[in-house]
């Protein structure tokens, strides 16, 4: 599929209603929706968005299924950082499927760290130890697609930060991972905002280039 921007695909899909449960990955593969955008990341990893207004993100033998158009700002973790909110706009600058892929691996890794915590087995009493194996049973499926987690997320910004120039990238992490305005950082270097807009835009281009050369 050529390129387009997440606020694009937003439009062209219902949304999903948020009195209802989120559908089980079986069953919204099994279900009458139709594909309305899919994204092959790698040879193991897949986005795909329903016309129900549910998507599926596929890593290896990991799955998780949520709304589309819960898909806004997305809030990045640092570790010993206090986190950085990256507002939807920017996402506009790359294809839709970049925002998703970020969503996805954060419930993967959120379900990942639920599944330990469920599966901690106590073996003070046979009673508890039952309750906990239906429990298990119960959710085989999602057990059984879920893995280790990896920061593939992580790993790719800092591989797509490394292809701009010094300049470029101090621009990048300003604007975009700080939220500054443009006028405070053109005061900064010195230079005039539309020299930061400019300079902004030009590693927009080069990023998005290079992620579609991954």
């Amino acid at each position: 599929m050529a390129f387009m921007k997440l606020s694009d695909l937003k439009k062209l899909v219902p949304v999903a209603e948020e009195s209802e449960k989120v559908p089980t990955i079986f069953s919204l593969v099994e279900s009458d929706a139709s594909v309305v955008a899919r994204d092959l990341i790698s040879a193991d990893t897949d986005v795909t968005v329903y016309s129900n207004g549910y998507v599926l993100y596929r890593a290896g033998d990991h799955a998780t299924v949520f709304r589309l158009h819960e898909c806004g700002d997305y809030r990045y973790e640092y570790e010993d950082q206090a986190p950085v909110i990256v507002p939807e706009e920017v996402f506009d600058s790359y294809n839709w499927s970049v925002r998703l892929v970020a969503e996805g691996e954060d419930r993967l890794e959120y379900n990942q760290r639920q599944k330990w915590k469920r599966t901690t087995f106590s073996y003070s009493g046979a009673a508890e130890d039952w309750a906990i194996l239906a429990d298990v049973s119960q959710d085989a499926e999602t057990m059984l697609i879920e893995r280790e987690y990896q920061e593939e997320r992580k790993a790719l910004a800092q591989a797509l930060l490394r292809k701009l120039t010094e300049h470029q990238r101090f621009v990048v992490i300003e604007c975009v991972v700080r939220g500054r305005q443009h006028k405070d950082v053109a005061k900064q270097l010195g230079t005039s905002r539309q020299a930061v807009t400019d300079a902004l835009k030009k590693a927009m281009n080069r990023m998005k280039k290079e992620y579609g050369k991954m």
